[in-house]
């Protein structure tokens, strides 16, 4: 079986990925987000209503808490119970801290986007 074709392609030289983030958030958009560089490797962002639910890649990966953690956003016990809360409530990390007002929108689109850049 193969994968479906793309809804929409471009170029992140012409729509940065920032704005790409910011509209499919906004606009509570579910699916796949296949970045590819010209040497063929893939990158894959999975969304389920405009939230961030899952990222692939073929490389050493950062970890969204560690992220956080490193841009000085949460601390280490933060980080502890919201994986906590992950694993029995079964929401998204970045969701729990925005639930609970460790962060805001804001902190962490920004953040969730320099995660990707560092996992593509």
């Amino acid at each position: 079986m193969s994968a479906p074709r793309p809804v929409a392609s471009g170029v992140l030289s012409k729509t940065p990925l920032s704005n790409l983030l910011v509209y499919i958030l906004d606009r509570e958009l579910s699916g796949t987000l296949v970045l590819e560089t010209p040497d063929g490797a893939k990158s894959a962002l999975s969304f389920v209503r405009g939230v961030p639910a899952k990222a692939r890649t073929s490389d050493a990966v950062i970890y969204l808490g560690r992220l956080l953690m490193e841009q000085g956003l949460i601390d280490d016990n933060i980080e502890a119970t919201t994986l906590s809360r992950v694993v029995s409530e079964k929401k998204l990390f970045g969701q729990l801290l925005l639930e609970q007002g460790a962060l805001t929108r804001e902190q962490l689109i920004k953040s969730l986007q320099e995660q990707v850049t560092r996992k593509v």
